[in-house]
């Protein structure tokens, strides 16, 4: 095989693993670039570690939170998160559900 077929083979194979994985990391909860990249880069190795990282729950039952946060805010007003949209309890400075950090107000 000469350089530029296996060049060719290379980067058809890395584009398949990327795609797959980063097909796998979203059905798990993670970012799909995050999977595209571990499988571009590390192939099939990429997909068996993507394949045996635990998948990310991400909180379903949010409107007893927000009851919660509304009985703790004198006011009645609720925050919610901006990135996962679970509600927010006073003074956080960081999303109890996925770490994202809260802008002051």
């Amino acid at each position: 095989m000469d350089d530029g077929t296996f060049l060719v083979v290379a980067f058809v194979a890395g584009l398949l693993f990327g795609l797959i994985n980063a097909y796998i990391a979203s059905a798990k909860g993670r970012g799909s670039g995050e999977g595209f990249l571990l499988g571009a880069f590390l192939g099939p190795f990429g997909l068996l570690i993507e394949v045996l990282l635990p998948t990310i729950t991400r909180r379903a039952d949010a409107s007893s939170a927000t009851a919660q946060n509304v009985a703790a805010h004198p006011t009645g007003t609720v925050a919610f998160c901006t990135e996962c949209g679970s509600a927010l309890g006073p003074d956080v400075r960081f999303c109890g559900a996925c770490g994202q950090p809260v802008p002051s107000p």
